[in-house]
């Protein structure tokens, strides 16, 4: 009995150290459907894939230049700005006008959607004086009316400047360049570094006003690589509140014609918190407007990189801005990752919809999901418990080696 009891002692640590790994991965698996249950679900959608559009003479690039500092991980900053929006932007009546960011030549390219007969060649939008292609780099679209003249805008946010608009001229037989002239949205030179935007009647006043959310700090020089300064990354894999500022735009004043123009203020302190700091400076990668409450004013979801998104309830009145954080409370059997405003789930999106089908909008996010990637870094906590009750258990033992197991 003794040799067995001996052996069982000696291994005993390693023993509970796989038992703990086991029992933690477990907990950490994604839930799977059957693969049945996966056709079943499909069988009513079909889809058919095309490419799209592009414009030709300019070269491609896999990796932008960026800070010297930051040359190191030049390809991750390189994964952003592929972006599309569909639209009706030739007013045939239809949706299938395609707005997008094409990466690799940092444009943003407008084309008739690759189904149909097409009424106007793919073209590129054109910046002018506005846009150093430099050290800056557009990041996606948003098509709005935003003069209030019945012709479909657009607003272009950027890496490395404010967001423009796009105004449309009237009278344009097909879509091109010159349809449309543009104007800053905020002046006075400042560099956001901006990866989302949306538009909504944020005060009830009956005009759309402009929310963007930013990434990188206000500015930074990442895409200047003649920068001297360095630039800084998150201060926290999940608790990181050194990003770019994101910005409240309220609708002011616009013109019609062939010379359009559109005026917003922004909008300081829309946030009444006394944590104004760490609810507007999240790593923002997507935002979302939607009336949760049935007062007629869209509350705002930031999905955000890096930390905990942020869910605001708007309190505004005609004129006026007024958001609260809305937080959930995390008891002894919630994970922190389901508790709102606690999570860290790397919010890459946001959408609303009825999901339950109960008549109340619910909110979707998507995060990084990679199977033996990254699952939000779950595997990485896992590891991280485990080996610390395996250094535990180890002390345990040295300490005292007659010490009977642990029940």
């Amino acid at each position: 009995m003794k040799a067995p009891l001996s052996i069982f002692r000696k291994y005993a640590p390693q023993m509970i150290a796989v038992l703990l790994i086991v029992i933690v991965y477990s907990l950490t698996k994604v839930p799977q459907i059957s693969q049945a249950e996966r056709i079943r679900l499909s069988e009513s959608f079909h889809f058919q894939r095309s490419r799209l559009p592009e414009l030709q003479g300019r070269p491609y690039k896999s990796n932008r230049e960026v800070n010297p500092s930051l040359k190191r991980i030049s390809a991750w900053i390189s994964s952003v700005g592929a972006a599309v929006a569909l639209n009706d932007l030739d007013e045939d009546g239809l949706p299938n006008d395609v707005c997008y960011v094409e990466p690799r030549t940092d444009q943003v390219i407008i084309a008739p959607a690759p189904v149909g007969v097409s009424h106007y060649q793919p073209f590129a939008l054109d910046a002018g004086s506005f846009y150093d292609s430099a050290t800056m780099a557009p990041m996606g679209t948003v098509p709005a009316d935003l003069n209030e003249d019945g012709l479909m805008d657009l607003v272009v946010y950027y890496w490395g400047r404010t967001p423009l608009a796009f105004l449309k001229k009237p009278g344009s037989s097909a879509l091109s360049s010159q349809s449309y002239v543009v104007r800053e949205i905020v002046s006075g030179g400042e560099r956001w570094y901006s990866n989302t935007a949306t538009v909504a009647d944020l005060d009830g006043d009956g005009h759309l006003d402009l929310v963007v959310g930013n990434y990188f700090a206000d500015g930074s020089r990442i895409l200047d690589p003649h920068a001297s300064e360095p630039d800084h990354m998150q201060h926290s894999m999940s608790r990181a509140f050194n990003g770019g500022r994101n910005r409240f735009l309220r609708w002011r004043g616009a013109s019609s014609g062939n010379d359009p123009n559109v005026s917003f203020e922004l909008v300081e302190g829309a946030i009444a918190n006394d944590r104004n700091e760490e609810l507007s400076r999240g790593w923002t990668l997507a935002v979302g407007a939607a009336d949760l409450d049935g007062d007629l004013l869209p509350e705002l979801y930031f999905a955000n990189d890096f930390g905990p998104d942020r869910l605001l309830h708007n309190r505004s009145t005609p004129g006026h801005f007024a958001f609260a954080a809305l937080e959930g409370v995390k008891t002894l059997t919630t994970p922190s990752s389901k508790v709102l405003g606690r999570d860290s789930f790397k919010g890459m999106g946001v959408d609303f919809g009825d999901l339950n089908g109960d008549g109340i909008l619910d909110i979707y996010v998507s995060n990084i999901t990679e199977p033996q990637g990254l699952q939000e870094s779950q595997h990485f906590i896992a590891y991280i418990f485990t080996a610390y009750f395996m250094k535990r258990i180890l002390l345990l033992f040295k300490q005292n080696d007659s010490m009977a197991l642990p029940s």
